[in-house]
C-alpha cells in the first residue's frame, strides 16, 4: 500500500463521518471498519483498494452504512482476475448503494455463504461481468443482467427450497448456493444439512446419474479391493423433473505419497470404467479428489454410445481435466492436490505428466481392462439394462466457456447482438448435425435454428447457459430437449438392445490389448 492510498482510506472514513456521525449503534464507525481497514492495507490490489474507497464514498445514510456491514465480507470473499468484489465497484459508483442492497439480501438468506451467491451472480463463468477497459455505459448493461439473474436465482431457489422443505419435512431449511452455472430461469445446485448428513440437491434430471451408479457399484465388484471406487449415494424424488440430491463429498486438499499413488491408480479405473460406459465431460469441477478415491459428482453426460464404441481417449473432454494442473486454475478445483513427503511432510506440486500420476493412471487402467474383460457378460448385461430404460443425458454442442464469451459480446456490442446471437445458432446446429449424424430429425435445419435463436436470446438475456439433453427410450434417443422442452423428435438408426451387449463385448476386449495402452498414454503426451 502507497501513502497516497492511506491518505485516500483516511479521508474517505472522515468524509463518512462527516454524513452519518461518529457513532453507530453504539460503537464508533472507526470500530465497524476495523476489519476493513486491515484488509485495506493488506494483500489487496489496487483495484480493490479502489473499489472500496468508491463504496465509502457512496455511503450516505446510516441505512447505507448498515447494507454495507452486511456486504463487505461478501465481496472480499468474491475473487476475480480483477481483484475482489470491491474491484466491480471502483468503475461505477452510481450502482454501488443497489448492488449493495442485493448482497445484504443474499447476506440474510445464506449468511457466511453468501459471497457463493454474489460471485455466482457477479461472474460470467471465470470473469466478472465488468472489464477495467469498459466504460460505465457498457457496465450498465452488464448490471442490467446481474438484476435479472438475481431475480430468476432468488425466484427458483425459492420454489427449490419449498420442495426440500417438504421432501425432509423441515419448514426451516437451510440452503447453501454452490458454483456452477445458471440453467433453465436461475437453477444451481444447493447444498443442504439434514438428520446430521450434508448432501447435494441439483434442479435437474438425476436419473442418468443414478444409472451410472448402479454400473459403478456392479463395475466395484469386479475390481480387486484396492482399486474398488467411492460412490456418492443418490436419491431421486418424486416430481415431474427428476430431480435428486446425492451425498456431500469432502474434498482432500492434500495426501501422502502412497495415497496419491492409490489415488491415481483408481483414476485409472475410473478411466477406464468412463470410456466403457460412455461419460465425458470429465473436468475438475465433475470430479472430486478424496482419500477414498476420485468421485464423479456429476454424471450428466454419461450412456454415450459413439464413446464406448471410439478407439480413442480424446472424445472425452479430458483436455479440461488437464487444466487442473496449470498454476492459475489450482487453487480453484477440487480434482487437484498436494502431495506431502512421508518424511518431512513437505508439500510439492504435480505436473500433469509427472511419473506419479502417469504411471498409476496406466496401471489403474489396465487392471481395471483386465477385471472388465473377465467380467463383460455382466458389464454388457447391465448397459443393456440401463439402455431400456427412460431418462435424459446431457449434451454440450457448445463448450460452456465459449457460451460467456458470447453472452457477454451480446451485453458489450448491444447494436450486433444479434448478428452474433445468429453465428452462435448456426455453430450449435452443426455441432447438433454431427451428434445425430445418420439419424432421422423431425424438423429442418432452418426451424432448428430459428428455435435455437430464440433459446439463445432468451437464455443470454437472463444470464443462463442453455441446457441440452437427449431422451433415451428403449435404447434409441427419441428427442432433443432445449432448457427442459422437446426441440425435436429423433429417430435414431442403431443398435438394438439384445445386440447392445455383443458389441459392449467386442469394445471391452478391445480395450485389454497391448494396443489400447498406447491410446492411454496419448493422454500424457
Amino acid at each position: 500500500m502507497t501513502e497516497k492510498e492511506r491518505r485516500q482510506y483516511d479521508a474517505a472514513v472522515g468524509n463518512l463521518k462527516t454524513r452519518i456521525g461518529e457513532q453507530f449503534q453504539g460503537k464508533s464507525v472507526s470500530s465497524h471498519l476495523r476489519t476493513l481497514e486491515r484488509y485495506y492495507c493488506g494483500a489487496c490490489n489496487g483495484e480493490t483498494r479502489e473499489g472500496i474507497i468508491c463504496c465509502l464514498e457512496a455511503l450516505q445514510t446510516e441505512r447505507d452504512f448498515a447494507c454495507f456491514l452486511s456486504a463487505q465480507e461478501a465481496l472480499q470473499k468474491v475473487k476475480g482476475s480483477l481483484g475482489t468484489g470491491f474491484s466491480i465497484c471502483r468503475k461505477n459508483p452510481y450502482i454501488i448503494l443497489y448492488l449493495l442492497q442485493r448482497i445484504e439480501e443474499l447476506h440474510q438468506i445464506f449468511q457466511d455463504k453468501a459471497y457463493r451467491a454474489v460471485s455466482l451472480l457477479l461472474g460470467m463463468g471465470s470473469r466478472f461481468e465488468m472489464d477495467e477497459n469498459y466504460g460505465a455505459d457498457i457496465q450498465s448493461k452488464f448490471y442490467i443482467l446481474f438484476d435479472q439473474k438475481y431475480r430468476n436465482y432468488l425466484r427458483s431457489y425459492g420454489i427449490i427450497r419449498e420442495k426440500l422443505s417438504a421432501v425432509t419435512g423441515e419448514a426451516q431449511l437451510l440452503l447453501y448456493p454452490t458454483s456452477g452455472d445458471l440453467h433453465c430461469g436461475g437453477k444451481n445446485p444447493y447444498d443442504f444439512e439434514w438428520k446430521g448428513k450434508q448432501y447435494v440437491y441439483k434442479p435437474r434430471d438425476m436419473r442418468v446419474d443414478a444409472l451410472l451408479n448402479e454400473a459403478l457399484i456392479l463395475f466395484n465388484e469386479l475390481l480387486p479391493e484396492e482399486l474398488k471406487l467411492p460412490v456418492a449415494g443418490i436419491t431421486l424424488l418424486n416430481d415431474e423433473e427428476h430431480t435428486g440430491y446425492m451425498e456431500y463429498v469432502t474434498y482432500a486438499e492434500s495426501m501422502s505419497e502412497q495415497n496419491a499413488a492409490s489415488y491415481y491408480r483408481k483414476f485409472g479405473a475410473l478411466l477406464y470404467f468412463c470410456k466403457i460406459y460412455g461419460v465425458s465431460d470429465l473436468h475438475y469441477e465433475n470430479i472430486i479428489a478424496t482419500e477414498s478415491g476420485p468421485v464423479i459428482i456429476d454424471g450428466e453426460c454419461s450412456f454415450q454410445k459413439k464413446i464406448t464404441m471410439s478407439k480413442r481417449m480424446n472424445d472425452m473432454n479430458l483436455d479440461v481435466f488437464k487444466d487442473a494442473f496449470l498454476l492459475p486454475f489450482r487453487i480453484e478445483n477440487q480434482v487437484y492436490f498436494d502431495v506431502a513427503d512421508e518424511r518431512s511432510g513437505t508439500k510439492r506440486k504435480l505436473r500433469f505428466d509427472d511419473p506419479l500420476i502417469r504411471e498409476n493412471v496406466l496401471e489403474g487402467f489396465q487392471t481395471a481392462a483386465s477385471c472388465g474383460r473377465q467380467g463383460k457378460e455382466r458389464l454388457g448385461q447391465k448397459y443393456a439394462e440401463i439402455l431400456g430404460t427412460e431418462y435424459l443425458a446431457r449434451i454440450v454442442p457448445m463448450q460452456t466457456s465459449d457460451f460467456y464469451s458470447k453472452m457477454e459480446f451480446c451485453c458489450r456490442e448491444y447494436q450486433k447482438r444479434g448478428e452474433m446471437i445468429c453465428y452462435t445458432a448456426e455453430d450449435i446446429l452443426e455441432s447438433l448435425q454431427r451428434t445425430f449424424q445418420g439419424a432421422r430429425i423431425a424438423a429442418e435445419p432452418l426451424q432448428i435454428k430459428q428455435g435455437l435463436i430464440g433459446i439463445l436470446e432468451h437464455d443470454f438475456f437472463q444470464g443462463d447457459i442453455p441446457m441440452f439433453q437427449v431422451k433415451n427410450e428403449n435404447g434409441k434417443v427419441t428427442g432433443l430437449y432445449a432448457d427442459g422442452s422437446l426441440m425435436f423428435s429423433v429417430e435414431e438408426r442403431s443398435f438394438k438392445i439384445n445386440e447392445w451387449a455383443a458389441v459392449l463385448k467386442n469394445e471391452i476386449e478391445w480395450w485389454a490389448l497391448k494396443e489400447a495402452k498406447a491410446k492411454v498414454e496419448e493422454l500424457f503426451r
